[in-house]
């Protein structure tokens, strides 16, 4: 899973691609800015842009991953400005991730407190 986070932090939309399944589905918290299901290749393009888009001075880092059988979960931090707030936001977001030969066939985000993101969001 790391390599799919390496590529997304290079901006290589080719190698995200590669380890994506045609029909993947992302699945955000309908109360996020950028809430909703998007599917396959254009769907993660598209949700990826509304996130960049959503938070300035955007940093993850990783507390842990692991797998077991088709699920892979990574605990992460975030770390980043969102709408006009000048002060950075803190959070853990656990993601589960689903990969079937070899490639991510479904991505399941789960923020510690939507409510806080979608409010700072529409400031």
């Amino acid at each position: 899973m790391l390599s799919v986070y390496d590529a997304v932090r290079r901006g290589d939309e080719a190698a995200v691609h590669a380890l994506l399944d045609p029909g993947v589905e992302i699945h955000e918290a309908p109360s996020m800015p950028y809430g909703g299901v998007f599917r396959g290749h254009q769907g993660w393009t598209e949700v990826v842009a509304a996130l960049f888009a959503t938070w300035q001075d955007y940093e993850v880092s990783f507390d842990l991953i692991t797998s077991s059988g088709e699920h892979v979960v990574a605990l992460l931090r975030l770390r980043g400005r969102i709408g006009t707030s000048a002060d950075p936001v803190e959070m853990p977001l656990a993601e589960v991730w689903r990969v079937r030969d070899g490639r991510v066939t479904e991505l399941r985000p789960y923020y510690w407190d939507t409510a806080e993101l979608a409010r700072l969001a529409a400031s």
